[in-house]
């Protein structure tokens, strides 16, 4: 059963020099539980279609086209409509935590404030929400987490309390926009370890957007290649990865492999004595 439908989705914005296309005619679907991935280059265009999904664009953004969620179209619901869809039946995570959470208030202010904003829960019910959403992440500690400020914790910690912010409603619909952004190789294997997991115990259905094709592959049961901010094609993992279509997805999957087959055959570095 489709979660989200996107018909011809247009986003284009009104500048000093005339029109921009950054989304164009983009149509997807996004089944219920699935973790579909939408790959390809930086501007490509993946970030906006998330925000305009969501809505969350500035004053000059035109978007045309149809977006149904649940069977609901959003583009024409209202913004109070919208604000109560966002934070609870579908929520998103942001490239960068470390700018997108206020720097002033603990995290444990800000994680208790989206259910007691969308769920209307006490204070104390939302701190309890808070802390089993930080130990379902992995954090260490998740009282310590509650009382520290952003830029007491590392980038690892941070993706993780940005998880911790994404599920503690539990969204039909979480968006993650390049959320292994600026973390070495561990550290994704680790954060994407956790967002699979809890993906899977809630049925969280997840639009990952990213460039990443080695998260894409291993998390993802669809991936969606993004160029130009045209869908040029759309398939099941690993169909995609064994016999992409579309010559842009030929390269991007040739040079996954080859910069595979690199990594996996360099010989062991070993220290100097």
């Amino acid at each position: 059963m489709r979660l989200i439908d996107i018909q011809n989705l247009e986003t284009r914005f009104d500048t000093e020099n005339g029109p921009v296309a950054a989304v164009n005619g983009v149509s997807l679907s996004v089944d219920r539980g699935c973790r579909h991935a939408v790959i390809g280059q930086s501007g490509a265009g993946k970030s906006i279609l998330a925000l305009s999904i969501l809505r969350l664009l500035p004053d000059n953004a035109r978007i045309r086209g149809e977006v149904f969620f649940k069977g609901r179209e959003l583009l024409s619901c209202s913004m109070e409509a919208m604000r109560e869809i966002r934070g609870k039946a579908i929520m998103m995570i942001f490239q960068n935590p470390l700018a997108t959470l206020n720097p002033v208030l603990d995290l444990g202010t800000q994680l208790c404030e989206i259910p007691m904003c969308h769920e209307g829960v006490t204070y104390a019910q939302a701190r309890q929400r808070a802390l089993e959403a930080l130990t379902l992440c992995e954090l260490p500690d998740p009282e310590r987490v509650m009382q520290s400020y952003p830029f007491q914790l590392s980038g690892g910690m941070l993706q993780r309390v940005a998880i911790a912010m994404g599920i503690i409603c539990r969204p039909d619909l979480l968006i993650a926009d390049e959320p292994f952004k600026g973390l070495d190789a561990r550290l994704q294997q680790q954060v994407g370890a956790t967002l699979y997991r809890i993906c899977q115990t809630f049925s969280i259905t997840l639009l990952l957007i990213t460039h990443n094709l080695k998260i894409a592959h291993s998390l993802c049961d669809r991936v969606s290649v993004m160029v130009g901010g045209r869908i040029v094609e759309t398939a099941a993992t690993e169909s995609f990865f064994a016999c992409p279509d579309h010559a842009y997805s030929k390269r991007l999957v040739e040079a996954y492999d080859l910069f595979s087959s690199a990594i996996e055959s360099a010989p062991e570095r070993r220290c100097a004595p």
